[in-house]
């Protein structure tokens, strides 16, 4: 969403709005300029409140600033989001498989999202309590096709850029609550040492609860969080990331990756025990 002066909505003031928050499973956008260098100031960016306060969103920005479409050159988040849209499309005709998995699209976007238009990295923005402007970062998606391009299995051979799905279950986790399978990232042993993002997506649960009163049926629709899933990155026995929010349904991980290096992703279940989707994507920088 967007505020300015004089908005209908009658907040005030008007940056006090909260991002339109409607669940889980979906992609909120903030909108940046031109060349991703700073985010618009009518770009919504205030966390609602969560149980542990740190909800942290849009989850990603796009170019939403002076488009020029269909005969007209206006901004606003209402150009920003189709740009994202438009972007997941082209991620599903790279690699069909995609069409089924939702969760798979929101990593890839979010991993491919290599420049931070302000603030810092989005795990040290949560850390910090800093209610960040633009998520993951700008909508990459010349990377994000590369990565759709390049689907992993559990256990896979080392990859500089890849994605993997799969549903997780009880059985999948170890008594350490780590998932007993792991996905693997490699920098390329040419060249200088480079940035390394790996971001993890699932599902929250959501429901229509249906009541009866004075005759006519009533809906109240609920989306909730079952199961909260950490990201860990190791090199051999030693942690280099982690990311492990309470209030998403994403995680992500970055750090700077050496040369010639392979690093372990972990999936590691806080909390829950429901099955769910789950959509984790890596690339490595530059």
């Amino acid at each position: 969403g967007n505020y300015w002066a004089g908005d209908s909505d009658g907040v005030t003031p008007p940056s006090n709005e909260y991002v339109n928050h409607k669940g889980y499973n979906t992609l909120s956008i903030g909108n940046h300029n031109d060349n991703a260098s700073a985010m618009s100031g009518s770009s919504v960016f205030r966390n609602p409140p969560s149980p542990h306060g740190d909800r942290e969103l849009p989850e990603l920005c796009a170019n939403g600033t002076g488009v020029s479409a269909v005969g007209l050159n206006m901004s606003g988040t209402s150009f920003a989001s189709p740009a994202v849209a438009g972007s997941v499309a082209l991620l599903q005709n790279a690699n069909n498989a995609l069409i089924h998995w939702p969760e798979a699209n929101r990593a890839i976007l979010m991993a491919a999202a290599r420049k931070n238009v302000t603030d810092s990295t989005w795990w040290r923005d949560v850390t910090n309590k800093n209610d960040a402007a633009d998520g993951a970062g700008a909508l990459n998606t010349h990377e994000a096709i590369r990565i759709a391009r390049n689907q992993q299995t559990r256990n896979n051979s080392a990859t500089s850029r890849g994605w993997g799905i799969g549903t997780l279950y009880n059985h999948d986790f170890g008594s350490d609550r780590n998932l007993k399978h792991v996905f693997r990232v490699s920098v390329p042993s040419s060249g200088s040492r480079r940035k390394v993002k790996v971001a993890l997506a699932w599902d929250s649960k959501a429901g229509d609860f249906q009541f009866t009163l004075f005759h006519k049926t009533h809906h109240v629709y609920t989306t909730m969080l079952m199961v909260d899933l950490d990201l860990h990155v190791y090199d051999g026995g030693t942690r280099v990331a982690h990311s492990s929010s309470f209030d998403n349904s994403y995680e992500i991980a970055e750090f700077t990756g050496t040369p010639g290096k392979t690093y372990t992703i972990k999936i590691y279940r806080h909390r829950g025990n429901q099955p769910t989707y789950f959509g984790l994507a890596w690339t490595v920088h530059g």
